[in-house]
């Protein structure tokens, strides 16, 4: 993890060590508490009840994934601005900054942009749902209630197309915010002596309810094959959670696909990794991302060419060299150790996978 994601994990760790809002999905969301508006007209929610639908994105013109994020919101605002979408980017850096980064975009960014006043916005959102990253996404619907939270490119246009036609399914949305907390219950089992029996259900209850959310598959499968101080991970069930992921987002998301192929490298599939990974850096095209996941394909591609040159190597080599070998690789000699240790070791930097897009 780079000083820059150091720095921005230690700001929104602060938040939830701090009293914020408590909110369930379905209940009114909190009001925005703004320092000053860069961009466009002040936003206040309860003005806005019955007549507009709102995003509220956290992002920073200092990380390199919410840049990413800006043109597509600003043609999601285009796209829906005329049924009622009003979306909102707030920040918590300096104004010198912002109005900066917002005067070199111009028209590239258009949504309205706001400067978190002390935090407050911050905490009654992305504190009283535990987020820790950014660009983090929430909707709020014609009512005022806040529906749904995410990672602004994963399933968010999805959901907001849902809002605006009156049949978001509210309850799927419940279905899914349960997930999570099985996901943090799951990682803590799994971090602890003895509790290992224990976590393997409640990992297959995240996947079977969580199914239907893109980035709450992504982020679980990609804590599985990376987060440190797990006593075991369980690749299985993190392609589980990644074909999931896939399969939600119709494997159209760079950060998602990129995760899928990770835990594919981690299972030994080397050459499935390399397919996947070549299709995420394809997705990624025009994003700053895609230097990061051209390096996990040359990775992927690499392996891929190796373990096909050994194997070609074993089968033209004389039956009674083979058979040596297929005999220390079954005693657990040094070959298979190395497979082994492609889940603590062999992937991407720790954290890539969760940030992305």
């Amino acid at each position: 993890m780079n000083a820059l994601r150091v720095a921005l994990a230690a700001v929104l760790a602060g938040l939830l060590a701090s009293p914020g809002w408590t909110i369930e999905l379905g209940e009114p969301a909190p009001p925005l508490s703004v320092g000053e508006w860069v961009k466009g007209d002040p936003v206040v929610l309860a003005d806005g009840k019955d007549k507009y639908v709102y995003v509220v994105e956290f992002w920073a013109t200092t990380c390199p994934y919410s840049r990413d994020a800006v043109a597509r919101l600003t043609a999601l605002q285009k796209k829906y601005e005329e049924k009622g979408l009003v979306l909102v980017g707030l920040t918590t850096e300096k104004a010198a900054d912002v109005k900066a980064f917002v005067a070199k975009a111009g028209d590239k960014l258009g949504y309205r942009v706001g400067l978190d006043d002390q935090l407050k916005t911050a905490r009654a959102y992305m504190g009283a749902f535990q987020i820790k990253t950014i660009p983090y996404a929430f909707l709020i619907d014609r009512s005022g209630n806040l529906v749904w939270h995410g990672h602004p490119l994963v399933g968010l246009e999805k959901a907001v197309e849902a809002v605006l036609a009156g049949r978001y399914d509210l309850a799927a949305a419940r279905r899914v915010e349960e997930a999570r907390g099985l996901a943090r219950q799951y990682f803590q089992l799994v971090s602890t002596p003895g509790k290992l029996e224990e976590a393997g259900p409640i990992g297959g209850k995240v996947v079977e309810q969580g199914s239907s959310d893109a980035w709450v598959m992504n982020l679980f499968a990609w804590e599985i094959v990376s987060r440190p101080g797990l006593i075991k991970r369980d690749l299985e069930l993190a392609l589980r959670a990644a074909q999931a992921a896939y399969d939600a987002c119709e494997g159209k998301n760079a950060g998602v696909v990129d995760t899928y192929a990770r835990v594919l490298f981690d299972l030994g599939r080397w050459k499935e990794a390399a397919e996947f990974q070549r299709r995420a850096v394809e997705l990624a095209e025009g994003d700053e991302l895609q230097d990061t996941l051209k390096s996990h394909l040359e990775m992927y591609t690499l392996t891929a060419s190796r373990e096909q040159k050994a194997a070609e190597a074993l089968e033209s080599a004389p039956a009674s060299q083979a058979t040596e070998g297929e005999t220390e690789d079954a005693s657990g000699a040094e070959g298979a150790g190395e497979h082994e240790g492609h889940d603590s070791e062999g992937g991407p930097e720790e954290g890539e996978g969760s940030d992305q897009s």
